[in-house]
């Protein structure tokens, strides 16, 4: 466990573990939600994935409206790439700019989670109705999150075959 401790990198910390903890820490205090068992490990991961998943929310969703409103502006992949192997000041930017993405999606997620439990108690939805509603909103979530970065790496070694 140590081991793995030790290859957390800073993005890993603050875009996935933080927000996951934070979701955690939320529903444990306000809700009479708890993601956390007796397991530290299982606890750990629980709350990985959850950051991981706000994290994604954030990419695919917040970002894309963000830059439709003209919120925020983003260059071109290739031209990041490009430009961060001259300026490594860019990449912890983009490190950055990207945990606030993530917060915000956790507080959008925080304000969804709250009010669909409310919802699903109101109408007397069973547990298993919501297991099945939340598990095909991650499948699709995740199948995109899989398109994105993809589509990214394929970006990356058609950029490395041209300059070959």
């Amino acid at each position: 466990m140590e081991d793995f401790l030790k290859k957390i990198d800073s993005y890993n910390l603050f875009n996935y573990l933080l927000p996951g903890a934070l979701y955690v820490a939320f529903f444990s205090a306000f809700a009479d939600l708890s993601f956390l068992t007796q397991n530290v490990l299982i606890s750990f991961f629980a709350m990985y994935f959850i950051g991981l998943t706000v994290s994604r929310i954030g990419s695919l969703l917040i970002e894309p409206l963000m830059m439709r409103f003209n919120l925020v502006e983003k260059g071109e992949y290739l031209d990041y790439i490009k430009a961060s192997e001259e300026d490594a000041t860019l990449t912890r930017l983009s490190e950055v700019s990207n945990v606030y993405r993530t917060l915000i999606a956790l507080f959008i997620c925080i304000l969804l989670t709250a009010a669909c439990a409310w919802l699903f108690q109101a109408i007397g939805l069973p547990i298993t109705a919501v297991t099945v509603i939340l598990g095909t909103a991650l499948f699709a979530l995740f199948v995109a999150a899989y398109r994105k970065q993809s589509s990214y790496v394929a970006k990356r070694v058609n950029d490395k075959r041209s300059d070959d």
